[in-house]
């Protein structure tokens, strides 16, 4: 019989040496996790030696008299030898710290800006038709920033987007985000973290397994994942913990039902609804989220190009969350991606409509716009684009160089002119009005270009060298040909 949460807690005061599953001989309980049921053993009383994680089920009961003789040295009173000795093992699985894990993620991206512009690309890898960004009440006088879209041609999943280090973004085509890095890296940088969150229609059947039991799932089902990413979760000395919870329902109505079920018989969704607690009202997000995008009566997919729908729900925001909404909506509005195809809605108020942006396409903004592709390597090619802008702009940012790598802005320079060294190219001094208001684009559409591994700055000098020498060109070539048929 497994011991008691109070035998657990007596044995590692008293320091009791103690029988554990899969250890010959006797360890010490050094501490007890409640909420995980694990604790941390070790083979000595002291300080010292090597601590491994274990359930509160591996530990059996007290080492007893009955023992083989012999089989454990007596560790109640290392000797001076002992403590001095230093002990290792080995082992082929890396070890991670939770609390050093939220640190590096707290410290991947250079601003809060950066970081919302990661969970923007997240959103804009999607293809969504819609993203709705809102301040919501959560419990108390508290707010969060909720984001939401739709997914086009992909079942989201919680699972996929919460694992450490992996992405299924990489390879041919690949997308903005493709690090495996980007959400868990916004959340720490924001705030306290994100309950992520996804609902999709079943387009086969399959099997939840939750220790022991194993729940058939039917073709037709809503299919529900929620998982958090918190500060307050990690430890240092332990694993990264990031619970995530699968459930299933046959029907909108029964969302609450498969909830408290799923919650019933699986540790890892009571931990997530405990972690959820306070925050999120998990039985009405995925209600909502799955009412968004499948039919209330048939769970039909409304549109069939786009059966899933992902949220991330920011909490304990270092800002205001009314602040960083507007923030999210102020990126969306500027010039951050080449061509954003989905409307997005704005309201940084609980219970506001929200103001509504309408999709934006840069090339479609300029006036006679021109186009040629510039080698940068063998086979390797990236598209320049100049036009005259019809935005009105400051004299000293009417004449902009972007830089895009798969539809995203990586660089911004106010002076194209001075941003590829103009004045080279041309052999000859120009007048400040020179060209003023043509826009230079550099498109990387196949990511021919290396950047920082949070898109902040292009690190690729010879392919990027050649990149501004033949822009810086193909600009002044334009404007000749523009001054000539005036």
């Amino acid at each position: 019989m497994p011991l008691s949460l109070a035998e657990l807690r007596a044995a590692c005061e008293t320091k009791t040496k103690m029988r554990c599953d899969g250890y010959p001989r006797a360890m010490f309980v050094h501490q007890v996790f409640e909420a995980e049921r694990e604790v941390s053993l070790g083979f000595k009383k002291g300080k010292g030696g090597y601590f491994e994680q274990a359930d509160f089920e591996d530990v059996l009961g007290e080492w007893g008299a009955d023992e083989p003789a012999g089989a454990e040295e007596d560790a109640s009173a290392p000797s001076a030898a002992e403590d001095e000795e230093l002990v290792v093992a080995d082992r082929t699985q890396a070890q991670l710290d939770g609390a050093g894990f939220w640190h590096d993620c707290r410290n991947q991206h250079s601003s809060a800006d950066a970081a919302m512009m990661e969970l923007l690309d997240n959103v804009a890898d999607e293809h969504p038709t819609r993203c709705a960004i809102e301040v919501r009440a959560r419990a108390g006088t508290a707010t969060c920033v909720a984001l939401r879209n739709d997914v086009r041609d992909r079942a989201a999943s919680v699972l996929d987007a919460l694992s450490l280090m992996r992405s299924e973004k990489r390879g041919p085509g690949a997308l903005i985000g493709e690090n495996g890095v980007g959400l868990k890296a916004a959340a720490a940088k924001l705030g306290g973290g994100a309950v992520v969150l996804t609902a999709r229609r079943a387009a086969q059947s399959f099997v939840i397994r939750r220790g022991a039991r194993r729940e058939t799932v039917g073709e037709g089902a809503a299919v529900l994942e929620v998982g958090v990413l918190a500060e307050s979760l990690q430890r240092a000395g332990r694993p990264p913990v990031i619970p995530i919870a699968v459930f299933a329902a046959r029907s909108l109505d029964g969302v609450g039902r498969a909830w408290a079920a799923a919650v019933r018989d699986s540790p890892p969704a009571a931990k997530t609804a405990e972690a959820c607690g306070g925050i999120v009202d998990v039985e009405a997000a995925c209600r909502s989220l799955a009412a968004s995008i499948l039919d209330e009566d048939t769970l039909a997919p409304r549109r069939a190009t786009h059966a899933s729908a992902f949220e991330v729900v920011l909490f304990d925001t270092f800002e205001a969350a009314p602040t960083v909404a507007r923030k999210l909506g102020e990126i969306l509005r500027g010039e951050t991606y080449l061509d954003r195809a989905f409307v997005a809605t704005i309201a940084d108020g609980v219970g506001e409509r929200g103001e509504e942006i309408e999709p934006y396409d840069l090339v479609r903004s300029l006036v006679e716009p021109a186009r040629e592709r510039v080698e940068v390597g063998r086979d390797r090619y990236v598209t320049v684009v100049v036009g005259f802008s019809t935005v009105s702009k400051h004299a000293d940012a009417a004449s902009p160089l972007l830089v895009y790598t798969k539809g995203r802005l990586v660089e911004r320079h106010d002076d194209w002119r001075l941003a590829l060294n103009l004045r080279q190219h041309l052999k000859r001094d120009f007048r400040k009005e020179y060209a003023l208001g043509l826009t230079v684009v550099i498109i990387d559409d196949a990511g021919c270009l290396r950047q920082t591994h949070t898109k902040q700055r292009i690190v690729d000098d010879v392919a990027f060298e050649v990149a501004k020498g033949g822009a810086a060109t193909f600009a002044a070539e334009y404007f000749v040909a523009v001054q000539n048929s005036a």
